[in-house]
Parts: C-alpha cells; structure tokens; sequence
C-alpha cells in the first residue's frame, strides 16, 4: 500500500494512501486536533463506509484504516492526554461498528484498535478493563488469522512474549519479563536451582494446552508486580489488601494445578498433583503428609503459614520440611483456603512478599521437573 503525505502548518505527516475521500479526511482529522479547526466527523463516517464496501475481506486495508489514526493517538499520549487518547480509538471504532451492523454477514479485522486502546487504558492504570482490551484484539487476530496464537502483537502481549520486537507495548512486556526474571534469579540463589527466562518460556509458556493458564498468569504476573512495585507498603497492611493479594495468590495456584494436570492427566484433586510433583522431586510431601498438613490449615491457618514461614513446623514424627517442601506446603494451603472461604490473614500481607516468591518458587519447581 502507497502512502499519502501533507503538511499541517509546517509539519509533514505521512499515513497509508486510502483512496482520495479518507485521505482528505485524515488530513482534516490531524487539522483537527493540532489546530483546533472544525471537523465534520459524520464526512469521515461516509468514506470510511465507501471504504469498507470497496474492500470486502482485505483485512489488511482495514488494518490500515485504523493505522491512521496512530500519530494522532501517539501525539495525545506523549502530551499525557490518556482519557483523549483512549477516545481516539472510540472515534475509530465508530464507522466499523456501524457497518459491521448494517452488514452482518460481514467482518472487519479490529484487532488494531482493541490492541492500542488496551494499551492505553494500560498505561493509565486500569489492568482489568486493558487486558480485556488486549485479548478482545487477540481474538480478533485469532479469528482473522486462523491460527490459535497468531504472530500478532496482541499474541506477544497476552503470553509475556518479550522477544517479539514488533510490538508497540514492548516496553511493558519486557518490564514485567524482568520482573519474572527477579523471582527467577532469587529462585535459582535460594534453591540451587538453574532454570532461566527463557527456559521457563521455551518449556513452559509456549505449551500449546496451557494457553488459558498461561493468558491467567500473565494477568497475574503484571498484577502482582503492581502490588509490589507500584503500590507502597503502607496500604497494603490491612483487611482488603490480605483479602485481594490472596485472590492473586489462588490464580497462581491455579496456573500450578492446570500445570501439574498436564503432566498427571489420569488425577484431578490437587492433593494428588502435589503429591506426583514431590514424588517426581524426590521430596517427602506424599498424600498422608499433604493430608496432615491440610489438617493443620483447618485447625488454624494463620498460625501453620507463620509456622511454615519461620521454619519452625514439624510433622508429628518430627519431621521437618526442606525449602522446597514449604513452598509447595504454602501453595498447597492457599489454594484449598482459597477455594473454600473467604478471609483475610494478617500474616499473608505482613509477608506478602516472601509469600508471592514461595508461590512462584513452586510454579518454578513444577516447569523445572515437569517440562
């Protein structure tokens, strides 16, 4: 596809040749927001509709269509305008939600503006509403592409794919990548372990039957390092913090669950799962020790995690757990709480951090063993 040049002032912008209608509407549209000349938005509705019905199909005009309002969106995000840039995208999407009503044996590829609409609802706080976003656009990648994990930026985004370098959210990616790679190397320091980055996403994260746990674990990773790294230590010392960082601490488990059961498909109680990973580690966690435990968390939860955490818990032979064994004794009682009641424990966000590290020293362990 050519491309089209004009000037606004002194400034020569460039976008994807569209045809003579959009490519005066775009130019008005850039007018628009640099100088504040009046803009007729219903002249860019009806090319954008001529536009649509001349290119049946060709999602890759449609994908230009929505590229050209990257300059304009990219100019307000750079000012700090996030609320105006996000609109952009609404403005966007108007004309092709529109003919997607009036012609609905037809589709457009939208996957563009889900994906940068996401990235900026991201980038101004909003983690649940952005995901949503991303993975709206993904599954339109998905449906265009045919292909269960396309090659698309959403792709990258959605499964931590840091070494994608044609992405506009990079940056994100690779943040939360080297905030894994920090639980990695405290995991390889305190367990004498030698599992990397790139391993863990070779082995692990491009398992095609884990691709849900994976997208929850993602979600939970850019969670978590939202928690720690961006939200002070002086509000999350209370009730709703122990009650929120223990939802987050269940999903994990559950990426743990769903990894174990790919690698012990005939079991589905999580007792059991636990018991094939420490079988499989040569570990001292079988189902009558695990069952023990699970006693113990009923009797007093708070007092068994501190127990667990400051080393002083021991089975009633007077066995004591090795490193391993409380992290996986840790994940083990969180999940079942979890899944069964809700209560916020004072220990779990007073050691929150040591907590979340031994969760995902667990999930480590499993994609070290098992994969």
């Amino acid at each position: 596809m050519n491309n089209f040049r004009f000037t606004v002032g002194s400034t020569e912008f460039t976008i994807q040749d569209l045809g003579n209608d959009l490519n005066k509407q775009f130019a008005q549209l850039h007018e628009h927001f640099l100088t504040k000349k009046p803009f007729n938005y219903l002249e860019l509705d009806v090319a954008a509709q001529k536009y649509f019905g001349s290119h049946l199909g060709d999602f890759a005009a449609h994908d230009a269509f929505f590229n050209n309002f990257t300059i304009i969106w990219r100019w307000l995000l750079g000012l700090g305008y996030h609320a105006a840039a996000e609109e952009v995208w609404e403005f966007a999407m108007g004309p092709a939600i529109e003919w997607e009503n009036t012609h609905p044996t037809q589709r457009l590829h939208k996957g563009t503006p889900h994906y940068f609409r996401g990235m900026t609802v991201i980038l101004r706080g909003d983690l649940d509403r952005g995901f949503l976003l991303m993975h709206q656009a993904l599954a339109e990648d998905i449906e265009t592409f045919q292909k269960p994990l396309p090659d698309t930026p959403a792709n990258a985004f959605a499964t931590l794919n840091y070494q994608k370098q044609d992405q506009a959210f990079r940056n994100e990616v690779q943040d939360t990548a080297t905030f894994l790679d920090g639980l990695l190397v405290e995991y390889q320091h305190t367990r004498s372990k030698s599992l990397t980055l790139d391993e863990f996403r070779n082995r692990f994260v491009n398992t095609a039957e884990l691709r849900d746990p994976i997208f929850l674990l993602v979600f939970a990773l850019f969670k978590l390092k939202t928690l720690l790294k961006k939200v002070t230590l002086g509000l999350r010392i209370n009730d709703f913090a122990g009650l929120l960082e223990s939802g987050l601490l269940f999903d994990i488990c559950l990426v743990i669950d769903s990894a174990i059961h790919c690698k012990n498909p005939t079991s589905w109680k999580f007792i059991d799962h636990m018991a094939f990973l420490s079988s499989t580690c040569h570990l001292n966690l079988n189902q009558d020790r695990l069952s023990k435990l699970n006693s113990a968390f009923g009797r007093d939860f708070a007092n068994t995690i501190n127990s667990l955490l400051v080393g002083t818990w021991r089975f009633s032979d007077g066995l004591a757990l090795s490193e391993a064994e409380v992290d996986m004794a840790l994940a083990y009682g969180i999940r079942n709480l979890s899944a069964h009641r809700i209560q916020s424990i004072p220990v779990m966000y007073d050691r929150f951090e040591d907590v979340s590290q031994r969760i995902m020293n667990t999930l480590f362990l499993v994609v070290e063993s098992l994969y």
